[in-house]
């Protein structure tokens, strides 16, 4: 039966070879025309993944789709496999890249450089050289994961440290006759401070630097390392930072400054024409030359949650522009129980989490159902920019969880949060009668403060919600309820600092996920898998400018409904938020 099989699929790749075969023998022909250097261009939005865009979407929005970390792992290993380049020139303009990106490109790099090494040897490996129009921290740690670092003249070496700021709107939601009735569990649960305080307490002031230590930390060592510099020196440059192009060259920051025209002649190639040894990949693309590699029978399987996790379901187009900002529960959950239906065809599934949390009941329907996808496949978890207080919540469904070094996670914590803007109407005019019966009828009601036996129901309710969230997270990282409450309490974490509390199992980029599902499907290495994006789930517009400033979100909704004429009403319950502090 397995000769029977392995015949088959080889008559079924014939015609793949034989099309592989017939484009590398056009590109022998046509071997004069690849360039010494090949050009990537770094663009100015930067994603991890490519997000599939609606055709409504694309017709109200002609700006052009973002670049992804895929697609630009394809280029490069594309490049790396070909023995005829000598290098590749990352051109970095005005980019969006941020910290967590920029360590995944890095990463890249190194995977590129790795298999060029394979491919050619060490002595004639793949030359990464990049430049950079906009040198800030993000763009220069890619810079000093490539070779070589050159600089435009008029490019400041834009590193100057790192700024926070956040706006306290206490005192002028008070003039305009606003207050927030808040309740939390966590002492440095700090997400509703600027609805309630007028300044900065010294404890989300102390939490907020060992953040920031941690990501000066960890540009420091990439520095260093990279540019083969002291500690001591680089600490230096960016106390001194931003420097001058010529400054940076001179401190050894860069190895050298010149124009982009003036580039090709201070490369080394075989070209004849200096102005010939750079190319745009695009150009030649279709010259590079390829290879068949069989694929394992099973895909790796791709989720993804990414912004605010809310009850319900995606109803109504997205709007340009509020794509990924809000995820909704019931899509996720239908995406996970079709992977659960034909977990077969699945060698494990990959959960890729990029949300700062949401609804405490929303994170919980979807870890359920995350759980049961467990017992069928594994799942590894894989946290992007920001895997915090629900995101990480869903993350202890992994057996496998990774997250780069500055990802922010952690950030156990709850908190429920409604407007009163009875002052605010009485301001505008509006006056409302309301009619209770039962002590506890208004702990919902916008238009009356919590009285004191109402704010014990709602800490109640938020004790109760955080009593669980540290259970599943002690359950899902195997660690005594004491150690999880000395982590918990609503604190932040970077990936880094996550990793020596045993938060995640390690750092890295996405494909450290993706070789822990071959490793535990025992995936021979001569074998490709192929990387199934089971479902993006669909976009609905957003709701995170609401919720950034926790409990607006009901705020609206409440507004919606001031000229009701109901006799009764039951107004909708302000949600038990799992939402991290606004950080990113």
């Amino acid at each position: 039966m397995r000769r029977i099989t392995a015949l088959l699929a080889f008559s079924l790749s014939l015609p793949i070879r034989l099309g592989i075969a017939l484009a590398n023998a056009w590109s022998r022909l046509r071997s004069g025309q690849i360039p010494d250097y090949v050009q990537i261009d770094l663009g100015e939005r930067v994603v991890e993944r490519t997000v599939p865009r609606s055709f409504l979407w694309r017709q109200l929005d002609s700006s052009p789709a973002p670049q992804s970390l895929e697609e630009l792992k394809r280029t490069l290993l594309a490049i790396a496999n070909d023995p005829r380049p000598t290098g590749i020139v990352l051109r970095v303009d005005h980019t969006d890249l941020t910290l967590v990106r920029a360590q995944n490109l890095a990463s890249l790099l190194a995977e590129c450089r790795q298999v060029s090494v394979q491919r050619r040897g060490p002595n004639a490996a793949l030359q990464i050289v990049c430049y950079l129009f906009h040198c800030n921290a993000p763009t220069y740690l890619v810079g000093v994961a490539a070779d070589r670092i050159y600089l435009n003249p008029m490019a400041p070496w834009n590193l100057k440290g790192l700024l926070w700021s956040k706006h306290f709107l206490s005192r002028g939601l008070d003039r305009l006759g606003v207050e927030f009735d808040v309740v939390r569990a966590g002492r440095w649960k700090s997400a509703t401070s600027s609805l309630t305080s007028e300044f900065m307490h010294d404890l989300e002031r102390s939490h907020m630097t060992a953040i920031m230590d941690s990501y000066r930390q960890q540009i420091t060592e990439a520095v260093a390392q990279g540019r083969d510099l002291p500690r001591s020196a680089v600490k230096t440059a960016l106390a001194r930072g931003p420097l001058l192009a010529t400054e940076a060259l001179a401190l050894g920051l860069v190895d050298d400054v010149c124009t982009w025209m003036e580039l090709p002649q201070r490369l080394a190639g075989t070209s004849k024409n200096p102005l010939q040894r750079i190319t745009p990949a695009a150009e030649i693309r279709g010259l590079l030359r390829r290879s068949y590699r069989r694929k394992f029978w099973k895909a790796v399987g791709l989720i993804e949650v990414k912004g605010v996790i809310a009850l319900g379901a995606t109803s109504g187009p997205t709007l340009p522009g509020m794509e990924g900002r809000t995820c909704n529960h019931a899509d996720l959950v239908q995406i996970i129980q079709k992977a659960q239906a034909r977990h077969r065809q699945l060698a494990g599934v990959v959960l890729v989490v990029d949300s700062p949390g949401g609804s405490a009941l929303a994170s919980h329907i979807v870890l359920d159902a995350l759980r049961a996808l467990a017992l069928k496949v594994p799942l590894a978890v894989y946290m992007a920019g920001v895997a915090a207080s629900g995101g990480y919540y869903l993350a202890m469904s992994g057996e496998h969880v990774i997250a780069q070094e500055a990802t922010l996670t952690g950030s156990i914590g709850v908190f429920s949060a409604k407007p009163v803007v009875s002052r605010l109407l009485q301001r505008l005019g509006v006056l409302t009668a309301e009619l209770a019966q039962g002590e506890n009828a208004q702990v919902y009601s916008a238009y009356a403060r919590w009285t004191p036996v109402q704010r014990q129901v709602m800490q109640t309710q938020v004790d109760h919600i955080y009593t669980e969230f540290k259970q599943v997270v002690a359950e899902g990282r195997n660690m005594e309820a004491g150690r999880v409450e000395e982590l918990a309490q609503g604190k932040v974490w970077t990936g880094r600092q996550a990793l020596v509390h045993r938060l995640v199992d390690d750092t890295g980029p996405l494909s450290k996920a993706v070789q822990y599902i071959r490793d535990k499907a025992q995936v021979p290495p001569h074998l490709d898998v192929k990387v199934l994006d089971l479902g993006s789930r669909k976009k609905s517009p957003s709701l995170y400018s609401a919720l950034a400033p926790a409990g607006l979100a009901q705020w609206l909704q409440w507004t919606t409904a001031l000229t009701s004429n109901s006799s009764f009403k039951e107004e909708t319950a302000p949600e038990l938020w799992m939402l991290a502090d606004d950080l990113v």
